[in-house]
């Protein structure tokens, strides 16, 4: 064993400790008895050599995530938590106890002792707490003779290696989980739960179903299946004590007769173009009120200019509740722009020499600002016209407190509803992680699996009816 991996695992009591943060909100994984926060972090999409990424990582172990999806250990992602998760706990930030690492294999090479092998060199770990299998391209379908025995030789392998206690757990991933019966692609959770015991009794270390779940896409919830008693996927994993991990939870994935496409449910950029543009128009404004606005009065002194440009402050607290790009331009159009050009002709003929002179040189600056702000504007709501309108699908479906919560919040907050144990979100800037962890103190709190306080069904079938919609 390499002396530069990280040693130890997961444990039921360290997962406990790691999770505390979350209270009443933190999960079972299933037949782990591992712990988990409710907000998990995708790591498959970081880069390592992306600074902010690092951050986001490092933030959220130390914010109370306790499971990390690591997806392929041969990507980008996985080297980057290999670095990330050994200076936390070799800093004593973190304990490596608290944590559960989840790698993804192939389920064709999974039998392979090198696979497992080279996993957790990629990752720098002496114990892998959590295997999915995962299909790539096409293979036999489970029904089959030739699909199955491929299940059952991928799970000896890995009920093998949990017995050298080079692994904890392992279960499957994978798309398949969230169709019905019918599709092609389906992969049948019952099946699988089967081959286990089949092969280890009730001792199987089958535990975890990794799936993708968002607003678009609850399927898992939905979708009863024959062959599984009339029960859903989710039914299944609930009775044999499957830990259901939800990815893709802000991203759904949309078939049509065009193919496929992913749509962002709901986003965050590091970077706002509108907070930056009215950021811009706020320091004008505050030139503006510290010198010109105050020297310009009223004939009895009473009054002066200093509160007549106060648009930048107005719209950083009316934007985000322009519910449309018609509303917006209305505001534009009909209150804004006749107010500051009616102020500006005022000033302009009124003012005089120097006066005059430093106003207009102002007045460029401040109206290219305002130019700016209007076109960042108008972009944000032309891009987010589709979340705009799923939010107001969503809006009547969840308890009123969740309801001032931004939409990525909505979303996740929705997805946690079902009972499952964890949604793994890809946080690429610290600034999204903290969005997300601030949802552990709502008031509602991060509800337990059995609380379901959103009629999910119902709102599957509101939600279908417009996905035709999503760009």
């Amino acid at each position: 064993m390499s002396a530069e991996r990280l040693v130890g695992r997961a444990t039921p009591e360290g997962t406990r400790r790691g999770a505390e943060g979350f209270a009443e909100g933190a999960r079972t994984l299933g037949r782990t008895g591992l712990h988990c926060a409710p907000i998990g972090i995708a790591t498959r999409r970081l880069l390592p050599d992306r600074a902010e990424h690092r951050r986001a990582l490092a933030d959220a172990l130390r914010g109370g995530v306790t499971i990390v999806d690591a997806g392929r250990p041969d990507r980008t992602g996985a080297e980057l938590l290999a670095t990330v998760l050994a200076q936390l706990v070799q800093s004593g930030e973190v304990r490596r106890d608290a944590i559960v690492v989840v790698a993804e294999l192939d389920v064709a090479a999974a039998h392979e002792r090198e696979t497992v092998e080279a996993s957790l060199a990629k990752l720098g770990l002496e114990h892998l707490d959590v295997v999915v299998l995962a299909e790539s391209g096409h293979a036999a379908p489970l029904a089959e003779p030739a699909g199955r025995d491929r299940w059952r030789r991928a799970f000896a392998a890995l009920e093998h290696e949990a017995s050298l206690g080079r692994i904890g757990h392992y279960g499957v991933a994978g798309r398949g989980l969230a169709l019905p019966e019918g599709d092609p692609d389906h992969l049948a959770l019952a099946e699988l739960v089967e081959v286990a015991r089949d092969l280890a009794g009730d001792a199987h270390r089958f535990a975890v179903a990794e799936l993708p779940m968002n607003l678009l896409e609850l399927g898992a919830l939905t979708h009863a299946h024959a062959r599984a008693g009339g029960r859903t996927t989710l039914q299944v994993a609930a009775a044999a004590d499957i830990g259901v991990v939800a990815v893709r939870p802000l991203t759904a994935e949309i078939h049509d007769g065009t193919g496929s496409r992913r749509v962002k449910l709901a986003s965050r950029s590091a970077i706002d173009p509108v907070v930056t543009a009215l950021a811009e128009v706020r320091r004008l404004e505050g030139v503006w009120a510290g010198d010109l606005g105050k020297r310009i009065v009223t004939e009895d002194g009473r009054d002066d200019a200093v509160d007549l440009f106060r648009w930048g402050q107005e719209l950083a607290t009316a934007v985000p509740h322009i519910d449309g790009l018609a509303r917006w331009q209305a505001l534009r159009h009909e209150v804004i722009a006749p107010q500051i050009g009616q102020a500006s002709a005022a000033l302009l003929a009124a003012l005089q020499g120097e006066s005059r002179e430093a106003f207009a040189a102002w007045w460029m600056q401040y109206g290219r600002a305002m130019h700016e702000a209007f076109t960042a504007i108008e972009t944000r709501l032309r891009t987010d016209a589709w979340p705009i309108a799923l939010g107001r699908t969503l809006d009547p479906w969840l308890p009123e407190p969740w309801r001032s919560v931004p939409l990525a919040g909505r979303a996740l907050l929705t997805v946690l509803s079902a009972p499952i144990a964890c949604a793994c979100v890809t946080m690429r800037d610290p600034g999204a992680v903290w969005d997300l962890l601030a949802l552990r103190e709502h008031p509602i709190r991060l509800l337990s699996a059995a609380a379901g306080p959103v009629d999910l069904a119902g709102l599957a079938a509101q939600l279908a009816q417009i996905v035709g919609n999503a760009p």
